[in-house]
């Protein structure tokens, strides 16, 4: 029998996979010059964003035992925030690495047991007595945040709309 935090991981699954695909089409057509341009605010660029996106789903899988290892994510360790002077890895190095983690991860949260989810937060998020279901909720969750800071830069660099 199927319990409570195992069927809402189902539809965070389906959010999940829904920002699979959106994650290609934001990315789609922005030039890797634009890439690291500011444009002149302290907001996150396209590239840290795109990458950072990466590390979050690595950090995840690795948080549920899912073995995986990327060399697109070492400016991303410890979640760090976006650094001055830090050339991040191309949008197509980190299209390839998503499309590596990504299935990896969806596999891994698919097997997960309620126990595993009520289980102990990998990440000790601060704030509260959060659990593994509670960590995964925010990863997808922050994927949105983080696409919707994509699809508002595509506009801000003059390139058509995300399209779904």
């Amino acid at each position: 029998m199927e319990t409570q935090k195992k069927n809402a991981l189902e539809f965070f699954i389906s959010l999940y996979d829904f920002h699979t695909s959106q994650y290609h089409h934001a990315l789609e057509n922005i030039p890797e010059e634009k890439t690291h341009d500011r444009l002149n605010t302290q907001a996150n660029h396209v590239a840290y964003i795109a990458g950072r996106m990466v590390y979050e789903r690595e950090a995840l899988a690795k948080g549920i035992q899912v073995n995986i290892q990327l060399d697109t994510t070492k400016e991303f360790q410890g979640f760090k925030g976006i650094q001055d002077g830090v050339v991040y890895p191309s949008l197509e190095e980190c299209r390839k690495a998503w499309d590596k983690v990504s299935p990896a991860l969806k596999e891994g949260l698919q097997k997960l047991t309620e126990e595993q989810l009520n289980g102990k937060d990998p990440f000790e998020m601060p704030g509260g007595d959060f659990k593994l279901f509670d960590s995964i909720v925010f990863t997808i969750d922050h994927e949105s945040y983080f696409l919707g800071q994509l699809g508002l830069y595509r506009r801000l660099l003059g390139i058509a709309a995300m399209k779904f």
